[in-house]
């Protein structure tokens, strides 16, 4: 009764795979804002890192349903063709295409800095390299997006744990 309990109770639960005694700790009890300082054994630790990762995957595949929805509406509404509707993305691809080719700027043989970032020009070169052209952005985004969800995610399980029953 009482591991179940623990286990019900946590908000904050790390586990130290990595620390010479094997022991995940937590951090805060019941809720009342009363730090406990608890150290756990290494089996419930273990399994509070896992269903961490389980609402992670969870989230992330709820984003990228979602991600995968809207991009489906959006092509169907522009007839199958990607549309950016600011002028940046283009800009960001005509900037990465010079890079590719050894320069820097929009026009061949003409050195300028028409790109109000200095790294996501050189982001989308890998892209462009790979033959992705205009749909080079969107990853890009859809890779930072998702990264961030599962970054987030990974910050909010602890807390939702016991709620949904994860």
């Amino acid at each position: 009764a009482a591991s179940s309990s623990r286990s019900a109770d946590r908000f904050l639960c790390f586990w130290k795979g990595a620390s010479r005694r094997g022991r995940a700790f937590s951090l805060f009890g019941r809720g009342n804002g009363q730090a406990a300082a608890r150290v756990l054994d290494s089996a419930s630790g273990m399994e509070c890192a896992v269903q961490g990762v389980r609402f992670q995957a969870a989230v992330l595949v709820l984003w990228a349903l979602g991600f995968c929805a809207l991009l489906a509406v959006t092509l169907a509404q522009t007839g199958g063709m990607l549309i950016y509707t600011l002028d940046d993305p283009y800009i960001h691809l005509a900037l990465a295409e010079q890079i590719l080719n050894g320069g820097y700027g929009i026009n061949s043989g003409e050195f300028a800095a028409p790109s109000s970032s200095i790294l996501y020009p050189v982001l989308l070169v890998p892209l462009l390299a790979l033959g992705l052209g205009a749909w080079s952005p969107l990853i890009l985004s859809a890779l930072a997006q998702g990264g961030l969800v599962w970054v987030l995610a990974g910050l909010l399980a602890p807390l939702v744990r016991g709620r949904l029953g994860l």
